[in-house]
């Protein structure tokens, strides 16, 4: 690629995870800018341009309203060939912000179908046919779409959200496993484990937001009734407290299960809690599209438990990787917690990393996702 084509992401909060993706695409020969919410220092110590706009979980039509029209400006001083959205939000809001504008192409990752879609809840059935709409009134605006699990795509198509001919489906966002390998250290995995008085004992991490469709209730519970005949395991629960949002679950909560779960918040050190640990939970009751926190930890050679949910279910089935569990409790995941103490972990973390070599691996995903702007800029061979 001779000329830089300039890209501009828009993304929500979590946008630093995809660093590594931005930074393959700059070493191809993009012009990587981001939009999203918040200050992102990673991305600018990187070299990134970045632009704020404001971002609401919820739907709010004046906070809307005003994210579209940050993002009209952003656009205009940016001036990208390609517009690629990310996250639930962002993926109707910056077609909606082109749908008078000509120039830019739009692409959008649909990684997950979110909250809406876990519970049949009035509410979430209202919110279906809000966020139907929107996607309905956007559709001719996007160029491409890309799915991370095919149930999503199947959605999306049987209901007219987007063409077949222009979608497809790229499992996760690429996990970058030399970056990864640097962690897979016996003495820092020793160390951290004397620091978090893990000793001998058989490690369970969950990393997640601290919300109940999360299965952060359930991964609690299990903790406690599987510590009371397995006194040699350990739990960690890792993840930024989402107490103000309608399914968060209070701090205080958690600490009332402190002598069976040991909470560390938010971090930094993913990997290396990776490393130090055994075995990867994820009992969500989500829509994902394909958990990172879940692929970073088959990149780690950990076997998983998970959902038996889109997103989750296709790392698991048939593969040897782990153990699918309903997503109706704590007592299927206590069933595969005691499950895997008599398991043969190796070889499922071998199956796991294996897939990650084979399916997930950043270059994969790259070769993909090129191949799709690529065809944005020559429609023909859409």
């Amino acid at each position: 690629m001779t000329t830089k084509r300039k890209l501009l992401v828009v993304a929500g909060e979590d946008v630093a995870m995809r660093l590594a993706t931005f930074t393959h695409l700059r070493s191809v020969g993009f012009n990587v800018a981001i939009a999203a919410p918040g200050m992102h220092q990673t991305l600018t110590k990187a070299g990134f341009p970045v632009f704020h706009y404001d971002l609401v979980r919820n739907v709010q039509p004046f906070a809307d309203l005003r994210a579209i029209h940050q993002l009209q400006k952003i656009v205009g001083e940016w001036m990208p060939e390609i517009i690629h959205a990310y996250d639930t939000k962002p993926c109707y809001l910056a077609p909606l912000a082109m749908r008078w504008v000509n120039g830019p192409k739009v692409i959008r990752t649909i990684n997950g179908m979110g909250k809406i879609y876990t519970l049949g809840s009035p509410k979430n059935y209202i919110l279906r046919v809000i966020y139907k709409f929107l996607h309905l009134l956007t559709r001719k605006r996007i160029d491409y779409t890309i799915f991370q699990n095919s149930t999503d795509q199947n959605y999306f198509v049987d209901n007219d959200l987007a063409s077949r001919h222009k979608t497809s489906l790229i499992p996760g966002s690429g996990i970058d496993i030399n970056y990864l390998k640097r962690f897979k250290s016996k003495p820092e995995r020793d160390a951290l484990r004397s620091e978090l008085k893990l000793y001998r004992k058989t490690t369970f991490i969950m990393i997640a937001r601290i919300t109940k469709e999360k299965g952060v209730l359930d991964f609690l519970e299990a903790a406690r009734q599987v510590r009371k005949r397995h006194r040699d395991t350990a739990f960690l629960l890792v993840g930024p407290a989402a107490g103000d949002e309608p399914d968060g679950i209070d701090t205080a909560y958690i600490n009332a299960y402190a002598k069976d779960v040991t909470y560390l918040g938010r971090r930094d050190d993913i990997p290396q809690l990776l490393n130090a640990s055994d075995i990867f939970v994820l009992p969500t009751r989500y829509r994902e599209g394909v958990p990172r926190a879940m692929l970073e930890a088959m990149a780690m050679a950990l076997p998983i438990i998970v959902s038996d949910v889109p997103g989750c279910q296709e790392a698991v089935q048939g593969r040897g990787t782990g153990i699918l569990i309903s997503a109706t409790g704590s007592k299927a995941l206590i069933k595969a917690i005691e499950q895997t103490l008599n398991s043969d972990l190796p070889a499922m973390g071998d199956a796991g990393q294996s897939d990650i070599k084979n399916i997930y691996a950043l270059p994969l995903v790259m070769e993909a996702l090129t191949n799709i702007y690529g065809k944005l800029y020559d429609p023909q061979r859409l």
